[in-house]
């Protein structure tokens, strides 16, 4: 079994190649909608959504097929020729055709190595409880790095400063590699709830995240549609200063979802995609308060990207395929926003005469049932109550970054009854009435359990309980 310090390197190191990943995508996808974006228009930005959305899907489905560890690194180096092929054939193509077929041709290998990514992370960062700091820091961290570049290096370089990137990426991923755990059957106790998900609980949490994440794509694409039609007219610059404001959207959000307190993350999710509305009035204003709107519109959109990236990388842990769970969020707002956008031409283009009370009319209703579904499932989004049991074959070592209870338990002589008892208590946030009626015993008895359980452990109470397990 790993140490905390040999745990928190791999953690790191895997945050690193994360925000390398974003660095590459980022400087990639601005090529590529450049270029083709002056063959087919801005609707090919939301084509490319597709074959990401595609690619991502493609590495659960290739981890189920090649088991075994070195199969999944030859599919890794795979995906990254393809990626650096397609990256060449961009800078080479003169056709159109091909310019297409490269960008779409990158973005499918994109995905994968998204998907990869993804679920990576979600096996680094496990319990941690700076998990939402981390994942903050390394968006945050990506945005800052490609302002940076954009001063200091000329853009014609800029291709193979992303191809590096991924490359790194690919590196750091392979040293710290990891088998892609084997499918077992659910327990007895988790029997009932389907073979996806290992709780019910798990089941809801999930359908919540995915309809919060279709209300805010419902939401943004009127608002994405009106910046990026600025940005191809020459009005707006999108990686003018303002973009860091990207990235001070990303550390809000990191510390906002490791808050001790209980609902400071959705609270923080709602007042973001509430600033949506100031983007509204984007037209009724002279083009010289750009950057002023600009700079909200990246902080809600650093909300809408934190929110599904922090949401499903923490449940990923708690279903019984985490590697199509992490970038799930990923998948879903890529198809969301194609379909979104898709609609709000459709309708521009039959109901010209009432479009702008169709979409601030759509808008507002979103945004509505936005916060009310939010704030009637708060206790749903309060991520860090989650109980995240790595899915492993028995004797296999743990895909999450925190040491499993069993393992943690061995180390004392307790009862069966009692081992039970431990781990609901390290694992649960309830408190003792709610345990004890879940188990189906008294108060009391659980009391005069957990006494025993704090002797053995050399635990005081159940704090520090937790914090001996924690510091493991």
């Amino acid at each position: 079994m790993e140490n905390s310090r040999q745990i928190e390197k791999k953690a790191v190191a895997v945050a690193a190649g994360f925000c390398l990943f974003l660095l590459g995508y980022m400087e990639m996808m601005a090529v590529c909608d450049d270029h083709i974006s002056r063959i087919n228009g801005l609707g090919v930005h939301y084509l490319t959504d597709i074959f990401k959305a595609l690619g991502f899907l493609s590495f659960p489905l290739i981890a189920c097929v090649m088991g075994k560890k070195r199969r999944h690194r030859l599919a890794l180096y795979a995906d990254t020729a393809v990626m650096l092929a397609s990256i060449s054939l961009l800078l080479y193509a003169k056709q159109s055709m091909m310019i297409t077929v490269a960008a779409l041709l990158f973005t499918l290998a994109y995905g994968y190595l998204g998907g990869y990514s993804y679920y990576r992370l979600s096996l680094a960062l496990g319990r941690s409880e700076n998990r939402g700091k981390v994942i903050g820091a390394a968006c945050g961290g990506a945005v800052l790095i490609q302002y940076v570049i954009s001063i200091l290096i000329s853009s014609r370089y800029i291709i193979f400063v992303a191809a590096m990137a991924f490359i790194i990426s690919t590196v750091i991923y392979t040293y710290f590699d990891q088998p892609i755990s084997e499918k077992t059957e659910p327990d007895e106790e988790n029997a009932g709830t389907g073979r996806f998900f290992v709780t019910s609980s798990t089941h809801h949490r999930f359908i919540l995240i995915c309809t919060i994440l279709l209300i805010i794509a419902m939401i943004s694409v009127r608002t994405d549609i009106i910046f990026f039609e600025l940005n191809y007219n020459g009005q707006l610059n999108f990686y003018s200063y303002t973009r860091l404001f990207l990235a001070v959207g990303y550390v809000i959000m990191g510390y906002a979802a490791d808050l001790v307190k209980k609902n400071y993350f959705p609270i923080a999710v709602v007042a973001g995609i509430l600033m949506t509305s100031v983007h509204m009035m984007l037209p009724l204003f002279s083009a010289s308060y750009g950057n002023a709107f600009l700079s909200i519109y990246y902080i809600s959109t650093a909300v809408y990207i934190f929110f599904y990236t922090y949401a499903f990388v923490s449940l990923a842990a708690d279903t019984k395929y985490p590697e199509l769970t992490a970038g799930f969020g990923r998948v879903l707002a890529d198809l969301s926003e194609f379909l979104f956008y898709n609609l709000a031409v459709f309708f521009s283009h039959h109901f010209i005469r009432v479009s702008d009370l169709y979409y601030y009319g759509g808008y507002f209703v979103f945004l509505t049932v936005f916060v009310i579904v939010v704030f009637m499932n708060l206790p749903g989004l309060d991520f860090r109550t989650m109980k995240q049991t790595a899915i492993t074959p028995q004797g296999e070592a743990v895909d999450v970054s925190r040491i499993d209870p069993d393992v943690f338990l061995d180390r004392y002589d307790l009862s069966p009854r009692e081992r039970k008892i431990a781990s609901l208590l390290i694992q649960s946030d309830e408190p003792m009435k709610v345990i004890a009626a879940e188990i189906g015993i008294t108060e009391r008895s659980l009391y005069r359990y957990s006494k025993k359980i704090y002797e053995k452990t050399e635990s005081e109470n159940r704090t520090a309980l937790i914090k001996k397990y924690f510091s493991m």
